[in-house]
This record gives structure tokens, C-alpha cells and sequence, in this order.
């Protein structure tokens, strides 16, 4: 089908006027049950005059065609969302676990460096109190400071001294951890539409699927293009 940014998905309105409590979960995977929707979409082209004598709205039939495109653009931004999403949680392990490392180094170095001076020692433990990420990153920022002040003695321990200029790069790349809810909201709501897409697209399916067993039910032909067979091969 045609490619489109998110904002001109077709239907838009129509799957955000969808009651949360009525958005359904895709149960097959939803490039089969795509696919399926695509050959429904031929299949029954021979069929129109019969769907429609039996009930089958017009304007729902036109619609199906809009109905493939939205639930396979928004089943890939959502993909999409979730990549990325993937990606952004393993860097922020790994610069998660640097971070540790270089803070647990520079508090063992202030601690032995500095193990006469009870300021310098309440101010470390001052710092040691937190545990969240942000509070690591500001963590990492006040031993920065304290470190800074007092390379004298951190050399007099054979320090490098390097590392605290590797823990003030390092505020900066856990600074970046906000980003990370903005990607999870992405991906939660890119889901949430193509759930909305998917139910769109599942309420014309099974009209039409229904409605062409009933007519053709005495016609082995027919009727087979109006099977569901993903479930049938399972």
C-alpha cells in the first residue's frame, strides 16, 4: 500500500472517535491478518451486488481500502517507535553502568585521599544518599565539584585525574535519560493507534466475511475467500 506520514493516516478521526473500552488487541500477526484484508479486498469484488443485497453498507466496502493503508502505516510508526525505544534503553544501560563505576571510583578516591577530613567525608556521604538515575547524574556532577577542588590530593594518591573530566561527559549522556519518556509515550501511543487501526479495520473484515458465508454458503468456490485462514492452517 501506499506510504504516508503519520499525520495524514487515512481515518484518522474515525479510529480516535473509537471508544478506548472497544479497541481491541490484535490476536493473529497483524501483517497476516493485513494481507488477509488484501485479498479479502479482491476477493470480493466479484461479489459487490450480492454483499450489498444482503446488507453490506456501500460506504463500508469503500472504505476498506483506507482502512489496509491506516492499519499498515500505523502498525509501522508503531514498530518504528518501539525500535527506537530498544535502542535508547540499551545505551542508557551501558552509560548507566559507566557512570557507576566512575562515581563508585571517585567516592573511593575522595574517601581514601581525604579520610582525615570530616567536610570533605560528610560531603561525599551528602552525595551517596541517592539512588534514581537523575539522582546519579547529580551525583556525578557534586563529586565533579568536590574533585575539582581537591586534585591536589587526588594526585597525591595516584589518581587520574582524567576520569573527572569522564564523569562531568557523563552527566551530560544521563542528562539525556528524558528523552527516553518521550520515546515511551511515542511508542505507547503509536500502539494505542494501531490498535485503533487494527479494530477499524477487524469491524469491516468480519461484516464482510459473515455476510459472504451466509450468501455463499452452498457455493465451495465462493465461500473459501471469505474464510479466515490464518485460524484454519493453526
Amino acid at each position: 500500500m501506499r506510504s504516508m506520514p503519520i499525520q495524514d493516516i487515512p481515518l484518522k478521526k474515525s479510529l480516535e472517535a473509537i471508544p478506548l473500552n472497544e479497541v481491541k488487541r490484535p490476536i493473529i500477526p497483524v501483517d497476516v491478518f493485513i494481507q488477509e484484508a488484501h485479498n479479502l479486498y479482491v476477493w470480493i469484488r466479484a461479489d459487490l451486488t450480492k454483499l450489498y443485497a444482503a446488507g453490506v453498507d456501500k460506504s463500508l466496502v469503500e472504505s476498506l481500502s483506507d482502512r489496509i493503508d491506516a492499519l499498515q502505516l500505523a502498525q509501522s510508526h508503531w514498530i518504528s517507535c518501539r525500535e527506537s525505544r530498544k535502542t535508547i534503553l540499551l545505551n542508557q544501560k551501558k552509560v548507566r553502568a559507566e557512570a557507576l563505576q566512575v562515581k563508585n571510583d571517585l567516592v573511593a578516591a575522595l574517601r581514601f585521599a581525604f579520610r582525615q577530613d570530616e567536610h570533605i567525608q560528610s560531603s561525599v556521604n551528602d552525595i551517596m544518599k541517592g539512588t534514581s538515575s537523575a539522582d546519579l547524574a547529580q551525583d556525578l556532577s557534586d563529586l565533579v565539584v568536590l574533585a575539582n577542588s581537591h586534585t591536589h590530593g587526588l594526585e597525591a594518591i595516584g589518581f587520574e585525574i582524567k576520569k573527572i573530566k569522564l564523569a562531568s561527559g557523563l552527566v551530560s549522556k544521563l542528562a539525556n535519560a528524558t528523552a527516553l519518556w518521550n520515546v515511551e509515550r511515542m511508542s505507547t501511543e503509536a500502539k494505542e493507534l494501531r490498535d485503533r487501526a487494527y479494530t477499524h479495520l477487524l469491524e469491516a473484515v468480519h461484516i464482510i466475511r459473515v455476510t459472504g458465508r451466509f450468501v455463499f454458503r452452498d457455493d465451495k468456490v465462493r465461500i473459501t475467500g471469505y474464510r479466515h485462514r490464518y485460524r484454519s492452517r493453526r
